[in-house]
């Protein structure tokens, strides 16, 4: 049994879904798993029950093609193998589903996923804790009835969408009066209810005007007019697709010019609406134009098997075959086996989101709502929640305009950047300054910071360029002596190196992109912060996908004689070195000024591998490249710094053929955050960020965030920083409370070359797969 259950469902092998072709198999022993599928065969579900049924179908193919998932309890001399199979059964009530899943019990799978009808769940909790094979419930809802430890929930509660559209609303776009408009449907008063217990707290809302009204009625008029009348900022619709397409439409007509966001299923709403409901912001589960990598995957896999677009139950019970793969892969093939698997805390990237077990009790293992914004009869991905909290495109990066507050009391905030302006590092710091000034000029903008105390701060960003070590110790010295309250910079770790105990001496925070992994803190109470991952993460993250997801066994590396390759190269053999069955079958090294690599690329070649994986320079590697290919190698080839400007600029389209590698982000980043900032960066300075301008951008509203609720002292902001739980950036998810010794980021991304332009494979979190694992 694998020691690391910790690392669950990193990935399975499911690569048909993305093209990469699968490894073939060696004779090997296979054994059938089955899992048992639980859907409604009543008429008004058919649509529903066909999409949950092929999602599963297209999970069980995938994960089937080639090898299967290796037993991880079978012996190394003799490996077993598991495919899968798929037992459907369909039920139109209640009474009749306990029927079936008795049935689908006595046919002793391995797991059930469903049924996706909270009615059809309930009071059947009981059988499959019972008979201890757990059971994957899809639910809307949290059914009635005695569950137990085998009960799993793995759809987000209807009631959670209606409780995140609050938060949006509240925390997001920070709307303090919020109109309700519902009709009489159960699920509408159900949802209005959860939307206003998300609307209490401190920050409260005032609902009114509040109105309701059948969901039977054909004309709307009288309570949209007195909606109209109030003239709310905002009007939160709750209902049928039908009754709020009616609202929506009605108050348009009436001159209603505010914002509407909606509760309804969104596919009836889209119809309904006829295009007539633009930038009408809708909650749901999941939505085929989800701004993410695996959504987008998973939907073209779909698309091309089954001839029409995946929906949200299609989504679901493919994650929830997916998941119990998972399992499988590091656990093994017996239902306790899943079970241990779970509960291990072990986090899954699926196509809805994550579905992690460690925020949630009672069995939940997800909550994930996507916001959507509706243009041209298109839903666009506007932000996106996970246990409650919005972890993408949230307000952490949009400024509240408080320009017309009175009576406050203003105070300038004093924040340093240091790194190199001229030569060819200077280009890095410069898109890096352009970072961390357009946000300070966003926020400034909107009026500053609103702190406590009725205090207003406005940023002052100083910049001091310095490359060399003696020019930081100097720029650093100068920026403690001005009363900084929060350093940026460096970008580079060579001249921070000398001068590491300077900032942390003085008490004043000092947040840097340089990744190497020598400024991971020692000290509890780190003052320096690295925004971007350590280099070491970034590695270890490349060596669990080459070998969980891609499933190679034979790995080769070369890298410069400089500390971040050699670190870089001990993570990735670290993780390689405990994947059971792969191996290191050449490791060559090369002094930085080495210009002639025949030599390393022959020893390369001959040790046969399947990926060879560089950490040097971006000339070097350019030159390796070329002579692995020059020499016949047609293998896979990653390199750990494929986003560096100067590497990119030097490629032609015969280098980029079979290569990928690591970054900690893109512009081409596939998710609303980051279009966003690319797209003000762009028309702000003329030219495309990079990761070191997303980070300081990042790092700059970090430094907001705390300074609002604690105030500027220095080491204030650093203990606030220290234990902040999560911010939610351009970069991805900032958590330094949960990753702690100054890492303020784990976010990797692995990326191919696509058209010139790096086209984004994964995205990965604290070495676990968070999107597109397939």
């Amino acid at each position: 049994m694998p020691n690391c259950l910790a690392r669950l469902f990193t990935g399975f092998l499911i690569l048909a879904l993305i093209g990469i072709g699968v490894i073939p198999a060696a004779a090997q022993t296979t054994k059938r798993l089955r899992i048992a599928l639980l859907t409604s065969s009543s008429s008004e579900d058919a649509d529903s029950a066909r999409h949950a049924k092929q999602g599963a179908r297209l999970a069980i193919e995938v994960i089937n093609a080639g090898s299967g998932i290796l037993d991880p309890d079978s012996p190394q001399t003799n490996p077993i193998y598991f495919t899968f199979e798929l037992s459907e059964r369909s039920a139109p009530t209640a009474a009749e589903m306990r029927t079936a899943l008795q049935a689908a019990i006595e046919d002793s799978p391995l797991a059930i996923v469903g049924p996706f009808l909270t009615t059809q769940a309930n009071g059947n909790l009981d059988l499959a804790n019972r008979s201890a094979i757990p059971h994957f419930l899809a639910t809307s809802a949290d059914p009635s009835g005695t569950g137990g430890r085998y009960t799993y929930r793995i759809r987000t509660r209807a009631t959670a969408l209606a409780r995140d559209l609050a938060t949006y609303l509240i925390r997001t776009r920070y709307y303090r009066e919020i109109a309700t408009a519902a009709d009489d449907s159960t699920e509408a008063t159900e949802a209005l209810n959860a939307f206003k217990t998300g609307a209490e707290g401190t920050a409260a809302p005032t609902l009114n005007p509040a109105v309701t009204y059948s969901r039977d009625a054909a004309d709307l008029s009288a309570p949209a007019q007195t909606l109209y009348e109030a003239n709310p900022p905002v009007v939160a619709i709750f209902g049928t697709g039908r009754t709020a397409a009616l609202m929506v439409s009605t108050l348009r007509a009436k001159g209603y010019t505010g914002a509407i966001v909606v509760y309804a299923p969104p596919a009836e709403f889209l119809a309904r609406a006829e295009g007539k409901a633009d930038d009408v912001i809708l909650p749901a589960l999941w939505w085929e134009t989800a701004e993410d990598v695996g959504s987008a995957r998973f939907a073209a896999a779909y698309r091309t098997r089954y001839g029409e677009a995946p929906t949200a139950d299609a989504a679901t019970a493919f994650d929830g075959v997916a998941l119990i793969a998972g399992a499988v892969k590091v656990a093994g093939g017996t239902p306790d086996d899943i079970l241990e698997a779970i509960d291990a805390g072990g986090v899954f990237g699926g196509v809805i989101g994550v579905y992690d077990p460690a925020p949630f009790t009672a069995g939940r293992l997800i909550e994930t709502t996507t916001l959507f914004r509706l243009k041209d009869g298109n839903l666009l991905e506007e932000s996106r929640f996970s246990a409650g909290n919005c972890v993408r495109n949230c307000g952490d990066t949009r400024p509240r305009d408080i320009n017309a507050l009175s009576g406050v009391r203003d105070q300038i905030v004093r924040i340093g950047f240091v790194a190199p302006q001229t030569g060819l590092d200077g280009e890095v710091g410069r898109r890096a300054l352009a970072g961390a000034q357009l946000a300070v000029n966003e926020i400034n903008t909107a009026g500053g910071i609103l702190g406590m105390n009725n205090t207003r701060y406005k940023l002052d960003l100083r910049n001091v360029s310095a490359a060399t070590s003696e020019d930081l110790r100097f720029a650093l010295q100068g920026l403690v002596s001005a009363s900084a309250a929060a350093i940026l910079g460096p970008t580079l770790a060579t001249p921070l190196l000398p001068n590491i105990t300077l900032a942390p001496s003085a008490r004043v925070p000092q947040l840097i992109s340089a990744s190497s992994s020598a400024f991971i803190a020692t000290d509890a109470q780190p003052f320096i912060f690295q925004l971007r991952p350590a280099d070491s993460i970034a590695a270890a993250t490349l060596a669990r996908y080459l070998t969980d997801i891609r499933g190679f066994t034979r790995l080769a590396t070369a890298g410069a004689t400089t500390n971040y390759a050699q670190d870089s190269i001990g993570a990735f053999n670290t993780i390689v070195q405990t994947v059971r069955g792969a191996e290191l079958v050449a490791a060559v090294s090369h002094p930085v000024t080495e210009t002639d690599f025949s030599a390393n690329a022959r020893l390369l070649i001959a040790a046969k591998p399947q990926v060879i994986t560089l950490y040097t320079t971006p000339d070097a590697a350019l030159s390796l490249i070329r002579a692995l290919r020059g020499g016949g190698y047609t293998g896979l080839i990653t390199y750990g710094a494929i986003t560096n400007p100067d590497f990119l600029s030097a490629l032609t389209s015969e280098d980029t053929v079979n290569l990928i590698g690591t970054g900690t982000w893109a512009a081409t980043a596939l998710d609303t955050a980051s279009a966003n900032f690319t797209k003000r960066f762009t028309e702000t300075f003329r030219e495309a960020p990079d990761s070191h301008a997303a980070a300081y951008y990042d790092g700059v509203y970090m430094l907001a965030r705390v300074i609002a609720e604690g105030g500027t002292v220095p080491a204030t902001i650093q203990a606030n920083l220290a234990r902040l739980g999560l911010f939610a950036g351009v970069q991805g998810e900032y958590r330094p409370g949960a990753f702690g010794r100054g890492q303020l980021s784990t976010t990797i991304y692995l990326f191919a070359l696509a058209d010139g332009a790096l086209s984004e494979i994964s995205r990965w979190q604290n070495g676990n797969c968070i999107n597109s694992c397939y």
